[in-house]
């Protein structure tokens, strides 16, 4: 599998992607996969991505999340984190295409800066979440 949702609390979801999809249908799974975490939400939803092995690289895909989670009324926000040096590319167009204007914090290096941010944005929503577990697991 390229990526794993994961819903860590009522309000935060992490995705971890372990490759860039080379497949489309992968890309549509994808997209189905988080358009039901979100649908199923209770709360208002904030992601936060990992995109240090990889992300979506079409630029029709990109859009497409874009659109999904833009228009989808449980999304309240979300941020990434990598230190690639193309990724800041694809998170850019990302923003762009959701039509979000704070773009420069939009993709942090480390994780504990993305979720610094997630905490300016929805105090109190990463707290309680044992990251080192979560971000081993996966590995």
């Amino acid at each position: 599998m390229d990526y794993q949702i994961n819903s860590v609390s009522d309000q935060l979801v992490y995705i971890r992607w372990f490759r860039e999809p080379e497949e489309e249908r992968s890309v549509e799974k994808f997209l189905q996969d988080l358009k039901q975490v979100l649908d199923n939400s209770p709360h208002p939803v904030y992601i936060l991505s990992d995109l240090r092995e990889g992300r979506l690289k079409n630029v029709g895909d990109v859009r497409r999340l874009a659109e999904l989670v833009s228009n989808h009324p449980r999304f309240a926000s979300g941020t990434s984190f990598s230190q690639d040096a193309y990724t800041p590319v694809f998170v850019d167009l990302f923003s762009k295409f959701a039509h979000q204007t704070d773009r420069a914090s939009e993709i942090w290096p480390t994780l504990e800066q993305a979720l610094g941010y997630l905490e300016v944005l929805a105090p109190g929503v990463t707290q309680g979440i044992d990251w080192v577990e979560i971000v081993n697991t996966l590995e």
